[in-house]
C-alpha cells in the first residue's frame, strides 16, 4: 500500500463492544484478565489497606481528584488537559468518580460521564498511584481502574462504551505503551471527524504505529499501520501489539 494513498485521523475515540455482558468478554489480554481475577476488593483493602468506591462527582471532588491528577501528571511530564473549566463545560451530563482511597487519601481515580440521550458512558480521565499489587505482569492500580470503569459501564447499561480520545501517533505524540493498553481490554478505534484528518508522515521520526484510513467517511473501519523509517527501530514491541490487532508495516 503507498502511504501517500492515507489519510490519518488527527484524534481517535476509543470504544468497545457494549452488546457484551462481562468484563473478561471485554478484555483480550490473558494476563489482565489473570491479575483482575486474583485482586479482589477484600485483598486490596486487607493487603493495601485500599479501600474502592464510586459516587456522583461534585466541584469539591472533582477539586480533590484534580490535584492528585495534576501532581502525578507533573512528575511523570505527561501533558495536562484536565482543569478547573472541564467540569463546569460537562455540567449538563451525568459525572462520576471511581477510584480508590487509602487511610482516607485519594490514591487513585478515574471520571466518567453519562449521557442520559444517547446512553454513552465515557472514560475521561484516570490518575493512580504507582502502587504494586501482585507479582504479576499488568498488576497496576490503573490496571484496575480501567476494569472497573467496564464494570460501571456495563452495570448502567451502556449503549456505548468510550474510553476517551487519543492522539494518533502512537510512539511519537503518544506511547507505543498506550496503544498496548488500550488494544488489550479490548477496545477499537473510530473516527473522531471534530479534528479532521492528516497526509503528513513524519520520515525524521522514530518508526510510529497510527491507524488510517483510504476513505474519510466517519463509519469507515481503521487499519492499523506500522510505519518503519530509517531512524530507531522501535518494532521490539510489534510482535506485542500484533497479538491484539492486524498491522500493516510500511517503510518509508
Amino acid at each position: 500500500m503507498n502511504i501517500s494513498q492515507l489519510s490519518r485521523p488527527i484524534r481517535i475515540e476509543w470504544v468497545t463492544n457494549s452488546n457484551l455482558h462481562k468484563v473478561d468478554e471485554i478484555i483480550v489480554s490473558k494476563s489482565t484478565k489473570k491479575f483482575l481475577k486474583q485482586v479482589s476488593d477484600l485483598y486490596l483493602l486487607d493487603e493495601h489497606n485500599l479501600k474502592y468506591f464510586e459516587q456522583s462527582l461534585d466541584f469539591k471532588l472533582y477539586l480533590e481528584w484534580l490535584s492528585l491528577y495534576e501532581s502525578l501528571f507533573h512528575k511523570k511530564g505527561y501533558k495536562i488537559i484536565a482543569n478547573d473549566g472541564w467540569y463546569k463545560s460537562h455540567a449538563s451530563l451525568d459525572l462520576y468518580i471511581i477510584g480508590y482511597r487509602k487511610n482516607e487519601v485519594l490514591t487513585a481515580g478515574s471520571i466518567i460521564s453519562i449521557n442520559n440521550q444517547t446512553g454513552k458512558i465515557t472514560h475521561h480521565f484516570k490518575c493512580s498511584t504507582s502502587t504494586k499489587l501482585l507479582n504479576l505482569k499488568n498488576s497496576s492500580l490503573g490496571s484496575l481502574l480501567e476494569m472497573k470503569f467496564l464494570s460501571f459501564a456495563l452495570r448502567n447499561n451502556a449503549k456505548i462504551i468510550s474510553s476517551g480520545l487519543s492522539r494518533n501517533l502512537f510512539g511519537v505524540e503518544n506511547s507505543v505503551g498506550y496503544l498496548e493498553f488500550k488494544l488489550k481490554f479490548g477496545y477499537r478505534p473510530i473516527i473522531y471527524p471534530k479534528y479532521g484528518f492528516s497526509s503528513d508522515f513524519d520520515q525524521n521520526n522514530d518508526s510510529y504505529y497510527f491507524f488510517a484510513t483510504t476513505n474519510e467517511s466517519k463509519d469507515i473501519a481503521l487499519k492499523l499501520f506500522f510505519l518503519r523509517t530509517q531512524n530507531k527501530i522501535t518494532n521490539s514491541s510489534l510482535e506485542i501489539i500484533k497479538k491484539y490487532h492486524d498491522v500493516i508495516e510500511l517503510e518509508y
